[in-house]
């Protein structure tokens, strides 16, 4: 008796231990690895994202925004920062766009003028990518003048 005693409690163990590795195992997502061809696969998928923002093109812009930050998660280091610049201010307006039922040109140049302050931290960025994706990756993205939200004159 004495020796089924050491084994239940030797069995429970083995099976808490066994369960939490699976669990952890489940639980954990590995993260993407950082790489320039990766990166430069879904910058080619999000290439018309100027575009898409100008013309107001819910589903293409959708798409384009989320090729933008696929390509974020996986961008090398010298260029992510830049490029998580610009998948925020994307997704900020992707979102606008698409849940603003009447102007959508007023909503989005609303935002834009929130955000006057960052207007050349994100035109620099834009430079960047652009720079570093025509550099290393061979595309040329398209990119079309930024609107520039002046403030009326008092």
């Amino acid at each position: 008796m004495s020796r089924n005693l050491v084994r239940l409690p030797l069995l429970v163990m083995l099976v808490a231990v066994v369960a939490g590795s699976a669990f952890t195992f489940v639980g954990c997502e590995r993260s993407p690895q950082r790489s320039l061809e990766s990166f430069c696969a879904h910058m080619a998928e999000a290439r018309e994202l100027d575009r898409s923002l100008a013309n107001l093109d819910t589903e293409q812009l959708a798409g384009d925004v989320d090729a933008l930050a696929a390509a974020s998660r996986v961008a090398p280091g010298e260029i992510a920062p830049q490029v998580e610049a610009l998948v925020d201010i994307s997704e900020e307006l992707e979102r606008t766009i698409r849940t603003t039922p009447g102007d959508k040109t007023a909503a989005v140049e609303q935002l834009l003028r929130a955000h006057q302050t960052q207007a050349e931290e994100l035109r620099a960025a834009g430079v960047a990518v652009e720079t570093y994706v025509e550099a290393n990756c061979g595309l040329q993205l398209n990119s079309t003048s930024a609107p520039v939200i002046e403030e009326p004159v008092r």
